[in-house]
């Protein structure tokens, strides 16, 4: 697994932590609700449910460039990319250095296979959705059921949750804190939209500040066009900033099959 990291730059190792992350949300445990008065009860509630219809109504497809511009430990990086996106399985993301405009990799997603081609080192590494651990490729505990929902469209949450606690603020804005055996995750929703995220780690007190913004809206979904990630602990911060998104049309997902074709790539199999 130490080749594999040495393939990929720091940069890159922060935005795909991020990019290639799918997940619904789960179902709460309501067991230690009873601990929220009845009002809050309730509202918790209705927002639990508008985060729901959220993501069952997050865009069927995506299609958009974008930018990545972040720091990660002490080194800074931008890259730009395209991203296609079908929700039924396919995707095809591919990085571009933002200065020298050179390729960085390109990622496949087609059903349970991801592919990551690597044109400078002319390397193909092959996993599968159901076993990929992000660790190995860049030291970063990512859970690969929650980012990507992040990124299209959608509002992850953690699983096995419960509803912890509501805090009002003035106007119509709440703090909705979610909470499971290993995370803390608080949920800032204004006029009933999310618009930040905390996620505390329990035991090592590790924190990842996300921020919600240029909110769009095609049929019944939502898209953010900017979003912030911010961890403090793991000395990481990235804005990703997607152009003109087109939500909810046909696309064509590029094939990973006239790459399998091409002669003298090094295929590394991981799972």
């Amino acid at each position: 697994m130490a080749a594999i990291k040495r393939i990929i730059s720091a940069g890159t190792l922060t935005v795909l932590s991020f990019l290639i992350l799918s997940c619904a949300a789960t179902q709460p445990d309501s067991s230690q609700e009873k601990d929220l008065i009845e009002g809050d009860k309730a509202k918790s509630s209705e927002l639990i449910k508008v985060l729901d219809e959220i993501n069952a109504a997050a865009p069927d497809t995506i299609n958009s460039s974008f930018t990545a511009d972040g720091e990660t430990s002490g080194k800074k990086f931008k890259v730009e990319g395209r991203a296609v996106y079908d929700r039924k399985g396919y995707y095809f993301v591919s990085l571009k250095d933002f200065i020298f405009r050179s390729p960085v990799i390109d990622v496949y997603r087609e059903a349970d296979k991801l592919y990551f081609y690597y044109p400078a080192e002319n390397k193909l590494v092959v996993d599968d959705v159901n076993k990929i651990n992000l660790y190995n490729y860049s030291g970063f505990k990512a859970d690969y059921s929650f980012i990507q929902t992040l990124f299209t469209g959608g509002i992850p949450l953690i699983k096995g949750y419960n509803v912890s606690r509501l805090l009002k603020e003035e106007g119509n804005a709440y703090y909705l804190i979610l909470e499971n055996s290993d995370y803390f995750e608080n949920i800032y929703l204004k006029n009933g939209i999310p618009e930040k995220i905390l996620l505390i780690h329990k035991d090592s007190k590790n924190k990842a500040e996300i921020y919600l913004k240029s909110m769009i809206r095609k049929d019944k979904s939502y898209f953010f066009r900017k979003i912030k990630i911010v961890a403090p602990g793991l000395g990481v911060s990235m804005e990703l900033s997607f152009s003109s998104p087109v939500l909810n049309k046909a696309v064509k997902v590029q094939s990973i099959e006239p790459l399998k074709k091409k002669k003298g790539i090094e295929v590394i199999k991981v799972n």
